[in-house]
């Protein structure tokens, strides 16, 4: 079995190979693609994979579209770190979708169901984004970030604001701790419900607007970073 794998953080791209080597000794990994220009060069290859494992979220936008633009005839089994991207849509016979931090059995489970499958089987990728089209859009509702040597799921509403500091963006909870995260701050401005979130400083933070009250502080303290 080829395997592609599209996923734009290291540690999870890893994890991956690492199961699937567990799952399936003899698979043939290749990847990960990291980007949408990526995936799309490695779909269009001569050697086209038997499964793709994508992350919904890239860096530079949504794997659907390294998907439609290569008509991608592979069954798809889709991995995310949060649900807000119409999860039912993706159960169809012959795709699947899989929350981080991936569980090995959960991953053998729908590697088993797309063995199950056959070519005549598999919907067109249309039909899944016309449903992703259909269903009503949701802000980011939580974050999986490295803590350790495993992974932590921080919710949405156990953040206090977001920083920039040496280039690097910040989580800083409630609890007083904070984590980085893999994503830019314009890309979080548009994850972030904008009812709670607003972004008072162009490039400095975003302010959860239950800690609007300490808005001078902070950006005080933004500017002497």
């Amino acid at each position: 079995m080829n395997v592609l794998i599209i996923e734009d953080e290291n540690r999870n791209a890893n994890r991956l190979v690492r199961l699937l080597h567990e799952i399936e000794p003899t698979a043939q990994v290749s990847g990960p693609a990291t980007s949408i220009t990526e995936a799309v060069q490695m779909l269009t290859a001569e050697s086209q994979p038997d499964l793709v494992l994508a992350d919904i979220q890239l860096t530079d936008g949504l794997s659907f579209e390294a998907l439609r633009q290569t008509d991608c005839q592979a069954p798809v089994i889709f991995t995310t770190a949060y649900d807000e991207y119409a999860i039912q849509a993706f159960k169809f016979n012959s795709l699947d979708y899989l929350l981080k931090p991936i569980n090995a059995e959960e991953l053998k489970q729908a590697i088993d169901k797309v063995k199950r499958i056959t070519p005549t089987s598999v919907p067109p990728l249309a039909q899944l984004l016309e449903a992703m089209k259909a269903s009503q859009y949701q802000y980011r509702e939580r974050f999986l970030v490295p803590f350790r040597d495993e992974f932590l799921m921080v919710p949405v509403s156990a953040i206090n604001h977001v920083f920039t500091e040496n280039r690097k963006v910040f989580l800083r909870l409630n609890d007083g701790t904070q984590h980085t995260v893999g994503t830019s701050m314009d890309e979080l401005e548009r994850q972030l419900n904008p009812q709670h979130f607003f972004r008072p400083i162009a490039s400095i933070l975003l302010l959860s607007i239950a800690c609007a009250a300490s808005l001078p502080t902070l950006v005080a303290s933004s500017w002497l970073r």
